[in-house]
């Protein structure tokens, strides 16, 4: 629901979403938390993962989605007619019907812009589908076309990010994605809009820009922040909400409890 009040409604069709992290904070958590939401509310959801295996991430999306733990999730997915009930069960707690997912994985920095279209664009030929949401984890370990051999990592997340932009409206795609923080950022208790690594280049290209922060204090409690660092729409910007994350699930949800806080 925070994501939906600073987006005005949530993810929009055509545009590029980022949410910024410390390397190991949780991003893939983050992501496949948001591709599983993403079903639950019906949309169709294509995950491309360039460091995690495909089996990895859908065995932590299993259990998010099915209510499976993750420790139990092996012997658990070895039964056919356990996992079909667990899928029709899915829709039952908010009477929709559960959108596909579909999940491909990529070599790190093998798979380009242009690579994740024609997959993307082929598997909704292919299968009479459309996707609403494509959530690629995560940028920073894309290919970059347009300059494959060069060691510019500025220019390379500024010009991947806008090719993401730019695939976007093209096919209608809401796409979100993760970046790292610069290293002087690491352990930081606060994040801001020049904690990204190349942050004018991507800033400038974004519609909206997530911060997630957790400290060793916040990991023991189960807890994460989110920060709402840049947004297109203007509203909400520099607030932040409390989440709590249960990792035998592999499920973030937000602190009942909590209220949308701001830095003043």
């Amino acid at each position: 629901d925070y994501i939906d009040h600073c987006l005005g409604g949530g993810f929009s069709a055509k545009c590029l979403y980022v949410f910024l992290g410390q390397p190991k904070v949780g991003k893939t958590l983050w992501m496949g938390n948001i591709a599983a939401q993403g079903i639950r509310a019906s949309n169709n959801v294509a995950v491309i993962t360039l460091e995690l295996s495909d089996r990895k991430y859908m065995k932590r999306m299993g259990s998010n989605l099915l209510g499976i733990k993750v420790s139990e999730y092996k012997d658990k997915a070895d039964s056919t007619e356990t996992i079909k009930k667990k899928i029709t069960n899915i829709g039952f707690d908010n009477l929709a019907t559960p959108g596909q997912l579909y999940i491909k994985e990529f070599g790190t920095s093998q798979a380009s812009v242009m690579d994740l279209e024609n997959w993307l664009t082929k598997v909704e030929q292919i299968k009479g589908i459309k996707f609403k949401i494509v959530v690629i984890d995560y940028i920073n370990i894309m290919k970059n076309w347009r300059n494959p051999n060069s060691e510019n990592t500025y220019m390379k997340i500024k010009q991947i990010a806008e090719d993401l932009r730019a695939m976007a409206p093209r096919n209608e795609w809401a796409i979100v994605t993760a970046t790292q923080t610069k290293q002087s950022e690491f352990d930081a208790t606060d994040l801001s809009m020049n904690s990204a690594s190349e942050s004018s280049g991507l800033v400038a290209t974004v519609d909206g820009m997530f911060g997630i922060i957790q400290d060793p204090i916040m990991y023991t409690n189960n807890e994460y922040k989110l920060k709402l660092l840049a947004n297109r729409d203007e509203g909400y910007k520099n607030s932040y909400k409390k989440f709590l994350v249960d990792y035998s699930y592999m499920r973030i949800t937000e602190d009942p409890n909590s209220e949308i806080m701001n830095d003043q």
